[in-house]
């Protein structure tokens, strides 16, 4: 499945699409740039896309374990052996705290006189850092526009993500005690709130013809389901909610029959048979840090459920994260 139109805020965008890849952007990006790589590589790789944008390396305490691919964009005005030079000491740092198999993409500004056949600092990047390396030299300035700008990287990149059906990425882990301030941020969950989110829910149960939708925010303690349809239960314990588990899964989580799953079987819901089938895609802060869900769930089990089918909740997750972020602003 292709792209639809991406989304984004800041320097953050999502492609629609199945069993999703997370990008790291590092450097200077054009206005629409970052919308743009996710559109380009959705449609390149038939799969879901979100990338977040940097203008510098991350700090050496944050995690990069989550992302599928971490795009170096090398500065325009050093020259040859100093935008080798950056990418050796960048590769060197971004490297070891990527997960096995993850890509590095560099990307060299526009030379400064026409290039030659061979490009020598490209051949040079190989020689002293990776064979494999993907390097794509843009041809135009950023400041050009994002679509042509995301489509040679997008190139380049495609073809070194591993595949989501065999790669192996572990669980997020999150400091929780960041994730707990990013629920305390949260505005009240009173009337506005239900207002602005109620018709994402009643949109996801009709997507998925289930009994039931909800939208989650999980606290230390509870999971507080704000906004929900066909779901009588207002507060429930974190540790007695199926939407507990999706905080810790990036892509989402479907599950055809609870009751089957040992992971769920003990789940007081899904014990009474209330909950059989059930599908939610996490919600997160402007920061990455999870918040919650958006699930659907039925008392009857469906059979042949797979991750393609997680692309409509996803989508409507992504729509209710960004009305969160908004929501949050003082300026809304």
């Amino acid at each position: 499945m292709t792209a639809t139109t991406p989304t984004s805020t800041a320097g953050k965008a999502s492609a629609s699409g199945p069993a999703p890849y997370r990008v790291l952007l590092i450097g200077e990006v054009p206005l629409d740039g970052v919308a743009a790589l996710a559109d380009a590589l959705a449609t390149r790789t038939g799969h879901g896309v979100d990338v977040e944008a940097l203008p510098v390396a991350p700090p050496l305490d944050r995690d990069l374990s989550r992302y599928d691919a971490a795009v170096l964009l090398l500065e325009p005005e050093r020259d040859d052996r100093s935008i080798i030079d950056e990418a050796r000491r960048l590769v060197d740092e971004l490297r070891p705290r990527l997960t096995v198999g993850s890509a590095t993409v560099l990307v060299l500004p526009p030379a400064s006189a026409p290039a030659p056949e061979q490009d020598e600092v490209a051949l040079t990047l190989r020689r002293e850092l990776d064979p494999l390396i993907p390097v794509v030299r843009l041809e135009e300035p950023r400041t050009s526009g994002g679509s042509r700008w995301a489509a040679a990287i997008a190139g380049v990149t495609a073809p070194s993500l591993i595949d989501p059906m065999v790669r192996f990425l572990p669980d997020d882990h999150f400091d929780e005690d960041l994730r707990l301030d990013a629920v305390d941020a949260l505005p009240p969950r009173d009337r506005r709130w239900v207002a602005e989110f109620q018709a994402i829910v009643e949109d996801a149960k009709r997507a998925y013809g289930t009994s039931s939708a909800a939208l989650s925010i999980i606290d230390a303690d509870y999971a507080r389901y704000g906004v929900t349809v066909g779901f009588p239960h207002k507060v429930i314990r974190r540790g007695q909610t199926i939407c507990n588990r999706v905080l810790r899964t990036y892509g989402g989580l479907i599950v055809g029959d609870a009751q089957l799953d040992l992971r769920f079987q003990r789940n007081p819901d899904v014990k009474s048979g209330d909950v059989r089938f059930y599908a939610g895609y996490r919600i997160e802060a402007e920061n990455g840090a999870p918040l919650g869900s958006l699930c659907v769930f039925d008392p009857a089990p469906r059979d042949g459920v797979a991750e393609e089918d997680l692309v409509a909740l996803r989508d409507l997750a992504v729509a209710a994260q960004e009305r969160m972020w908004r929501f949050r602003s003082p300026a809304s």
